[in-house]
C-alpha cells in the first residue's frame, strides 16, 4: 500500500486524507509549518522544518499561504503525488499536466483536455476546469466554480465557490475572485473582484 504525507493539519487536510484513502493509499502523517496539534486522527503531525519521513506529499491546504511550505519541501527534495478522487473526471489529455504535481482534484470535479497544472493546485468539489486552462502553483478553484476554456489562473490565486470565469480570461497572481462572481475580463495581480459582473472590490 502506498504511504503518503498530507500537507496541512486542518479540516481540508482531513478531506485530502479521505481522498487518499478512497484511492487506497495510507496516510502516514501530516506536515505543517505553523503551530498545530501533535497528532491528527491518530497520525503524527510533523514540523516541516524538522526530520520527516521520506514519503511523497499530497496537498491538503486550500490557503495560498501553502506556497512557502511547498517550496520548502520541494527544495529539500520531497516529491509530490497527485490525488484525483475516483469520482472526479479528468481528460486523459490533461493527465500529463497533473502527474507528479501534488495537486488535488476533489470529488465530482471535471478537468477537460490539455489543461496544465502547477505544483499543489486544488480543484475542489464539483468544480469544472475547461480545455486548455493553465493553473499556476498553489492556486485554488473553489467548490462548484467553473473555468471556461483557455483560462489562466495565476500562482496563489483563489477562484471562490460557485464563481464563473469566461473563456480566455486571466486571473492574476495572488488575485481573489469572490464566491458566485461572474468574471468577464482579466483580474490584475493581487486584486479582489466580486459581483455580477465581477468588479474590483472597494475596501474603503
Amino acid at each position: 500500500m502506498r504511504k503518503v504525507l498530507i500537507l496541512g493539519a486542518g479540516s481540508f487536510a482531513l478531506e485530502a486524507a479521505d481522498v487518499a484513502k478512497d484511492l487506497g493509499w495510507q496516510v502516514a502523517g501530516y506536515v505543517v509549518d505553523v503551530k498545530a496539534p501533535k497528532t491528527l486522527r491518530g497520525k503524527p503531525v510533523h514540523d516541516a522544518n524538522g526530520e520527516l519521513p521520506s514519503l511523497p506529499c499530497v496537498c491538503g491546504i486550500v490557503s495560498p499561504e501553502r506556497i512557502g511550505l511547498v517550496r520548502n519541501l520541494a527544495g529539500r527534495g520531497f516529491k509530490f503525488l497527485t490525488s484525483i478522487h475516483p469520482d472526479a473526471s479528468v481528460s486523459f489529455a490533461s493527465l500529463w499536466g497533473l502527474e507528479g504535481t501534488g495537486s488535488l482534484v476533489n470529488r465530482g470535479a471535471v478537468v477537460s483536455r490539455d489543461s496544465f497544472f502547477g505544483c499543489c493546485v486544488v480543484v475542489n468539489r464539483n468544480a469544472s476546469v475547461g480545455h486548455d486552462c493553465t493553473l499556476g502553483e498553489c492556486c485554488t478553484v473553489g467548490p462548484g466554480a467553473n473555468l471556461a476554456g483557455g483560462v489562466i489562473v495565476g500562482e496563489g490565486a483563489v477562484v471562490g465557490m460557485g464563481a464563473n470565469v469566461r473563456e480566455g480570461v486571466q486571473i492574476g497572481t495572488g488575485a481573489v475572485v469572490g464566491m458566485g462572481a461572474v468574471v468577464l475580463q482579466d483580474v490584475p495581480d493581487g486584486e479582489t473582484w466580486w459581483g455580477v459582473p465581477a468588479r474590483k472590490a472597494n475596501h474603503d
